[in-house]
């Protein structure tokens, strides 16, 4: 990431509260279009927070797959990392980025097409972020054509799960 770049500055800002909130040591920051193998891997496995950012949720979903990330946050988690997404973070959270084709807020054009399977990290549901009740009805009737569940987020909200549980919070 550029030193002075947007996203720079956001990584530090987060950085700096997981620090002071949450006790995390290290966030590494990695660009999935530019980064991948042996270093995408080193710098999972050094992190202690893997923070998924907002953006083209198609973008996302397509380097999240081609970089083998999966693999490298199922490890991750596994060993008691924290994962946060952030809108198409969230949404590659769940079973299906397919979500994100229901607002139409993303092009999906802009990565070759891939099966939208996605990291399904909380078993089996998917996350259908910035809900309000303007969303409902479209909620409503395309989660029906899905096997499984939609957890809606409003942009107060977040979904946590923990050796403890699961819970949604806000």
């Amino acid at each position: 990431v550029a030193e002075g770049s947007p996203l720079a500055d956001a990584v530090t800002d987060f950085e700096l509260h997981l620090r002071r909130d949450f006790n995390i040591s290290r966030v590494e920051a990695a660009e999935l279009a530019s980064v991948g193998g042996d270093e995408l891997r080193s710098k999972v496995e050094r992190a202690d927070c893997v923070y998924v950012e907002c953006g083209n949720t198609f973008f996302l979903h397509y380097y999240l797959v081609q970089t083998g990330m999966k693999a490298h946050l199922q490890a991750f988690l596994d060993r008691g990392g924290l994962y946060v997404g952030s809108s198409a973070g969230t949404i590659c959270a769940g079973k299906t980025a397919a979500i994100a084709l229901w607002k139409g807020w993303d092009n999906p054009s802009v990565v070759p097409k891939i099966a939208y399977d996605s990291l399904d990290l909380l078993g089996g549901r998917s996350f259908f972020p910035h809900y309000s009740s303007q969303w409902k009805s479209l909620v409503d009737s395309e989660s029906t054509s899905l096997d499984h569940e939609v957890v809606t987020l409003t942009d107060s909200q977040c979904f946590s799960a923990d050796e403890s549980g699961e819970r949604l919070l806000g």
